[in-house]
């Protein structure tokens, strides 16, 4: 494949033999295959697979300037143990925005003093979450982002789900419970999204 044109309506494209193409505002469904979430996050070794974001060619960019473009994974949930959660978002968008942030966050409000490492593996998904919506972001990749979470911080997470597609952002999901197949319906409508 080459490089999507310019002005084309495609947020993201993943070069594989049946290239996977997300225009903006639209949520699909990733193959299970390790080789496209590698490409996506930027796994090591590299895999031979390219992938354009906004007509930019992003896959051989590291994580931080991926980041910086727009392009935010929620796989996993790493933190770092020795910081305190409210650090962990104050580093992007300073100490009173991110208390602001926590505060409203399932299963971490009131917890920003307490250092990463304390918390369970929910808590570091939403911890998660919150780090992936710090700016405003232009496609995401969600590797079973609802691991851990209760039937309350999915209704939040549908929520934010919501509000990316509803801003433009282009959504990849490979789905870890069933109930993450609920986000291709918006929750304000109840109606499925094109």
């Amino acid at each position: 494949m080459t490089r999507p044109a310019a002005g084309s309506d495609l947020r993201l494209v993943v070069d594989l033999p049946e290239p996977l193409e997300v225009s903006a505002a639209t949520l699909i469904e990733l193959p299970d295959d390790d080789t496209v979430l590698a490409a996506l996050i930027g796994g090591r070794p590299r895999p031979p697979v390219r992938v354009w974001l906004d007509g930019r060619r992003v896959d051989r960019w590291g994580l931080a300037r991926r980041v910086r473009a727009g392009l935010v994974v929620i796989a996993g949930a790493p933190v770092a143990a020795e910081v305190a959660v409210r650090d962990h978002l104050a580093a992007v968008v300073g100490p009173g925005e991110a208390a602001r942030r926590l505060a409203a966050a399932p299963l971490l409000a009131g917890r920003g003093d307490e250092l990463a490492g304390v918390l369970s593996g929910g808590e570091r998904r939403v911890l998660a979450w919150l780090l992936a919506d710090l700016r405003p972001p232009r496609a995401v990749v969600l590797d079973a982002p609802a691991t851990g979470l209760d039937v309350e911080v999915l209704a939040w997470a549908h929520g934010v789900v919501d509000r990316w597609l509803d801003a433009g952002a282009s959504l990849l999901l490979r789905p870890g419970r069933a109930e993450e197949h609920r986000w291709r319906t918006h929750t304000a409508t109840g109606q499925p999204r094109r």
